[in-house]
């Protein structure tokens, strides 16, 4: 889970898919803390959290090292000129296709509308396999992919904005 916040998808993955492991992946520790807690608490051993900036993902990560990835509700970065700090740009595209092997999915949720429609060109501009993609993910046939997982500005934002949008793209 990549921008992973409190860690609700690294957490609530891991509950799910004991069999699997999951990287939370965030900037600031503060933030990590509570996943780091409830998975010491639960002891959940297949969660790890990595505090580090996106931009050092190939630091981290060797080839064909991730299989998946969820971005959820990262900041919009809304300014034309913060383009390159989305995760969701061609810029970040680059450093997922290092890390991942061919074929990989991303899981990208978000409330804003702006970086979703972005997020949605770039993956046109990229000729990249949608699976999946809904403007309105709990009231669509794709309500599944996301396992009923809420992060806390979804829990948040959901009242006001209404719908969650969600896209599964591969790489």
């Amino acid at each position: 889970e990549l921008g992973c916040g409190r860690g609700e998808y690294t957490i609530g993955l891991a509950r799910l898919h004991k069999d699997r492991n999951f990287i939370g992946i965030d900037i600031k520790g503060a933030r990590m803390w509570k996943a780091s807690t409830e998975a010491i608490h639960e002891s959940l051993e297949n969660v790890a959290l990595l505090r580090t900036n996106a931009d050092f993902l190939l630091n981290h990560f060797g080839e064909n090292e991730i299989s998946e990835l969820w971005i959820t509700f990262p900041d919009p970065r809304p300014k034309e000129k913060q383009e390159l700090r989305r995760l969701t740009s061609p810029k970040y595209l680059d450093f997922y296709r290092q890390i991942m092997p061919k074929g990989s999915f991303i899981n990208f949720k978000t409330d804003n509308t702006d970086l979703f429609q972005y997020t949605l060109d770039v993956i046109a501009s990229q000729n990249l396999n949608v699976e999946a993609m809904t403007w309105d993910v709990y009231n669509s046939e794709h309500e599944a992919l996301v396992y009923g997982i809420k992060t806390t500005y979804e829990r948040i934002f959901t009242p006001i904005v209404k719908t969650i949008k969600f896209v599964r793209y591969q790489i």
